[in-house]
């Protein structure tokens, strides 16, 4: 959990450079590390979070990576 492939920040230029909305940004690191799609109240949530740090856009995004990857479904799906 602390190599260079998770604690890379540059992980996350390929979907923030697309230029996406955080809803689809949301849903694009779902995809990536939980192979489903958020549902509506995870969506709804994680926007609100990443919305409310607009000041740091890749910081909150990279929170978001980081829950998911910890979660029980991550761990125990992969």
């Amino acid at each position: 959990m602390n190599g260079p492939q998770m604690n890379n920040p540059a992980a996350l230029n390929r979907i923030l450079k697309a230029g996406n909305t955080p809803a689809q940004n949301i849903e694009q690191l779902y995809l990536v590390t939980l192979s489903r799609h958020p549902s509506a109240k995870e969506l709804t949530r994680l926007t609100a979070y990443v919305n409310n740090h607009k000041d740091a856009p890749n910081k909150a995004y990279a929170d978001v990576l980081w829950a998911l990857i910890n979660s029980s479904a991550f761990t125990l799906n992969h």
